[in-house]
């Protein structure tokens, strides 16, 4: 019986918020989880094959494994 009173208390807190995110975190778009956030190093570079494209142009973009 405890478990199943476990159970529905973590069900609670992994609700969530129903209408969407906090408002504070709509500013720096951090979530909030009492964790620091961590730097890292993407594995994948995008370059594309010009700085600028039109509406109509089509885009070509290569993706390099930087392993």
């Amino acid at each position: 019986m405890i478990k199943f009173i476990f159970f529905l208390i973590f069900i609670k807190l992994a609700n969530g918020y129903p209408s969407g995110a906090p408002s504070s975190v709509c500013i720096s778009m951090m979530p909030e989880h009492d964790v620091a956030p961590k730097q890292c190093q993407s594995k994948y570079t995008i370059q594309s094959e010009k700085p600028e494209y039109d509406t109509n142009d089509i885009i070509r973009s290569k993706i390099k494994d930087q392993i």
